[in-house]
């Protein structure tokens, strides 16, 4: 089912399903939201958990067993309760069931919380820990903007601009798995927007949590911030003329194929202790 939450300044919509956001509308009527041209990519903002990106043949190892699970985990494919439902403020939330236990034998809660303060949606992601086990697991964003922002623009016009210069950028292999991690460089923080940047695949990189998506020509303007998450994703159809661009913040990073992924021992993902709570929250700014 799906749901609107507003103000004075937006109207956003989320499906039940997946917890997805769908649309992001300023009163004007402007859409700032992909919307799911399958054509080039049938989603608009994926909730990526208990793991981001791909494992190695989708498996992994947990308690000294072998598992399975799919690209970016399960929480996009589950239809969420909602707890919490006022004209600013969503929560959505599920629980362990027996499809995701075949894939990640734990008990838990997850809530996902939007909540309008003027012109920016906070995302908030909650995970508690219902297992009498340690939980190991990846969360991440998947939100895909419609590129150009504005009628009468083109892809081009436009760039990400970065609060820093110097990262470190994840290299991939050619089927898409971490090969190594190196220092890079963009000038003045900018990245410009060129198909072809793409053609690789994502872009993820290590340092700062605020990225813009905007134009010199342009009035309007998307921006992101990430205080807690320590990765940036940048993602569009792979050597498509899409027109939208995805900015992904990543709390870890997909798998390696040079060895097992074990969960106990992938240093980036988060270790919940059993009854513990644990929180992440990010923005979508609109101007």
């Amino acid at each position: 089912m799906k749901y609107t939450i507003y103000n004075d300044k937006l109207h956003v919509t989320i499906d039940s399903f997946g917890s997805e956001l769908l649309s992001i509308k300023t009163n004007d009527g402007n859409e700032y939201m992909w919307q799911q041209d399958p054509k080039y990519w049938s989603s608009s903002a994926p909730v990526i958990f208990p793991f981001v990106a791909r494992l190695y043949q989708k498996t992994y190892y947990i308690d000294g067993e072998k598992h399975m699970m799919d690209t970016h985990g399960f929480a996009l494919s589950q239809e969420y309760d909602v707890n919490v439902l006022s004209n600013d403020e969503i929560v959505f939330s599920f629980k362990e069931n027996e499809e995701t236990l075949k894939q990640y034998p734990r008990k838990f809660i997850f809530s996902l919380k939007y909540k309008l303060v003027e012109n920016k949606i906070f995302i908030t992601y909650e995970i508690k820990n219902t297992d009498d086990k340690m939980m190991y697991f990846g969360i991440g964003a998947h939100p895909g903007f419609n590129v150009p922002l504005s009628k009468g623009y083109e892809f081009e016009d436009y760039y990400l601009e970065y609060e820093t210069s110097d990262f470190e950028k994840v290299i991939f292999t050619p089927d898409c798995f971490v090969d190594k991690i190196e220092p890079y460089h963009l000038d003045k923080g900018i990245l410009k927007l060129r198909h072809e940047v793409f053609d690789d695949d994502a872009i993820v990189l290590k340092g700062g949590h605020k990225v813009s998506l905007k134009s010199d020509k342009d009035t309007r303007s998307v921006i992101v911030e990430y205080p807690e998450m320590d990765y940036f994703s940048t993602w569009q159809r792979v050597k498509t003329d899409a027109t939208f661009v995805c900015l992904e913040p990543w709390q870890s990073l997909p798998a390696s194929k040079e060895h097992d992924t074990i969960f106990e021992t992938k240093e980036d993902l988060v270790h919940l202790e059993p009854n513990k709570i644990y929180k992440n929250t990010y923005s979508i700014e609109i101007r």
